[in-house]
């Protein structure tokens, strides 16, 4: 649940505001995410207590770690120093409403994304990045 709401509001606004490496940051993020759900997949798919059980749970948690410190140390980090407050506030509310109306994952596509395809659905949909910041109005010398 936490990876699909993650790749729904964070990762696309991570794309707009970051500016370390956010492309970078969102592809290894969504391979992270694949990782932790194949794992849990290998979990539900052996006897519990299994060796084969162990193994998938370890390699969950692995990846689940590896990919929570590097979000920590990378990506938020990077979203913080570069996103208003006010983005990120409306961030949190989006997150709280997603989950008071999904309290499961039921109904919700919960899939491996390609993330290459992924980073380049998104940058698709948006309108490219300026980098003047003029406002488009024109001179107003001589009026």
């Amino acid at each position: 649940m936490h990876a699909y709401i993650e790749e729904k509001i964070f990762y696309p606004q991570l794309l707009k505001r970051g500016t370390d490496d956010p492309e970078g940051e969102t592809l290894d993020a969504i391979g992270d995410h694949n990782d932790i759900r194949d794992g849990v997949r290998d979990a539900n798919a052996a006897q519990v207590g299994t060796e084969e059980w162990w193994a998938a749970v370890d390699r969950t948690r692995s990846a689940n770690d590896d990919h929570m410190s590097e979000e920590e140390r990378e990506g938020l980090s990077d979203f913080r120093s570069n996103a208003p407050i006010g983005l990120r506030e409306a961030l949190g509310r989006q997150y709280s409403e997603f989950m008071t109306e999904h309290p499961t994952t039921k109904g919700l596509a919960i899939v491996d994304r390609d993330p290459e395809r992924y980073v380049e659905s998104l940058e698709n949909d948006s309108p490219p990045k300026r980098t003047d910041f003029s406002l488009r109005i024109g001179s107003l010398k001589g009026q």
